[in-house]
């Protein structure tokens, strides 16, 4: 389905630390010259990115050090990993020996300063960055001490947590929008009902990723809960704590949303649009499906099985007193497809007939023959491994290219 706005939300860590000297500005160490012929000295500053890792950053390392350079004499260098491997390769790189210079605790900040991989820099913050404490607040910048040294300085949620939106350059330029009053998800709505009003057909809007709430709020901390399921929050500068469902940003959202939906101005659920049944999802390949909806729906808190326990569950399927009639019920879910008409995927299963997941893969077989939905369906001696899988794959590979 063509989208116009995208969302993306990036999450960096609570604390990043620096490793040696030079990152403060105070060292005397020459390693770059700049165009102009002056010596700087280089911080080599490892990023995580949530984003395609763009293989030449030098244009943002020059916007950078256009402003560091002058301002504190230092020459910013960007090593930028992916979240799935940042820890190791910053482990690697300093392991190694490589210049690293500040990089993203990601929670093993007590760690990291007891083997010794973190520079003390108490003495030079208040040197050379006296007003990061003013900036940042005593209090919060306590949680980068360790033993009365400060070692990291924490990053400022207000900033780091702020959503993003990606948006096609080519429609905006096209209609000659103005973006640059777009700051929040309710500046949105003009913006959106323009492309719609232009493209009919197209979605304007499409989560990139998306969870119970559906969207983004910068003025909440979720505190220790899930971010996309939370309870216990903190809203803009007030410190109580409150239900996240009761707050009047969760329902001012909710009327944002219904707004949205009413104008067809997002993505909607799959019982109301072929773009999950036949756009996203052409086909399906199920091998030893855990189609577990009827196993698990109303369990309660505390409740654990040998595979996972009721937070899992809860985060997967999400409110498990209503699964059953949930769209999260792929039983529901193709209900309410026939039901509107839509046209539905092809279906490819297959599961061992000593998996424990058998009866229930046999249950949906026969739910699929109830409802007359063409589905390929296979057994065969076999438990949940990749003994199996491997039989399997094979086939399903080339039903997917007929």
């Amino acid at each position: 389905m063509k989208k116009f706005f995208g969302l993306r939300r990036n999450l960096f860590s609570a604390a990043f630390l620096v490793a040696i000297l030079c990152v403060s500005g105070c060292s005397k160490t020459v390693n770059t010259s700049s165009a102009s012929g002056k010596k700087y000295d280089t911080v080599v500053f490892a990023l995580m990115s949530f984003n395609n890792i763009p293989g030449d950053v030098t244009k943002v390392e020059n916007a950078v050090n256009k402003i560091t350079e002058p301002e504190i004499g230092v020459d910013i260098k960007l090593k930028l990993y992916g979240p799935a491997n940042y820890a190791q390769q910053v482990s690697l790189a300093m392991t190694g020996g490589a210049q690293l210079d500040v990089f993203h605790s990601l929670g093993d900040f007590s760690r990291i300063v007891s083997k010794g991989q973190a520079y003390d820099i108490t003495d030079i913050v208040d040197a050379c960055a006296p007003d990061a404490k003013n900036v940042l607040g005593e209090k919060f910048i306590k949680t980068g001490y360790k033993d009365g040294k400060l070692y990291g300085l924490p990053a400022y949620k207000s900033y780091v947590l702020q959503p993003q939106f990606i948006y096609r350059r080519d429609i905006a330029d096209k209609l000659g929008l103005d973006l640059t009053g777009v700051k929040t998800m309710y500046d949105l709505t003009p913006v959106l009902e323009k492309v719609k009003a232009a493209y009919p057909q197209m979605n304007p809007f499409a989560p990139i990723e998306q969870g119970n709430t559906g969207i983004p709020y910068s003025d909440v901390d979720y505190l220790t809960d899930d971010m996309r399921s939370p309870k216990g929050v903190l809203v803009g500068d007030v410190a109580n704590v409150e239900n996240f469902y009761n707050t009047d940003e969760f329902k001012k959202s909710c009327d944002l949303m219904r707004e949205w939906n009413r104008k067809s101005l997002i993505s909607k659920d799959a019982a109301s649009s072929t773009s999950i049944a036949n756009e996203t999802f052409g086909r399906i390949v199920a091998l030893s499906s855990a189609l577990i909806i009827h196993d698990i729906a109303g369990i309660s808190a505390g409740f654990k099985d040998p595979v996972a326990d009721y937070n899992y569950y809860h985060a997967v399927f999400g409110d498990l007193n209503h699964l059953v009639e949930s769209s999260n019920n792929p039983e529901t879910l193709l209900d309410m497809l026939l039901h509107n008409k839509k046209e539905l995927p092809e279906i490819f299963m297959a599961c061992g007939t000593e998996d424990f997941l058998i009866k229930e893969n046999r249950a949906f077989h026969d739910f699929l023959n109830s409802r007359n939905i063409i589905h390929d369906y296979f057994e065969s001696a076999g438990v949940h491994n990749w003994k199996f899988w491997d039989e399997y794959i094979g086939k399903a590979v080339t039903w997917l290219m007929k």
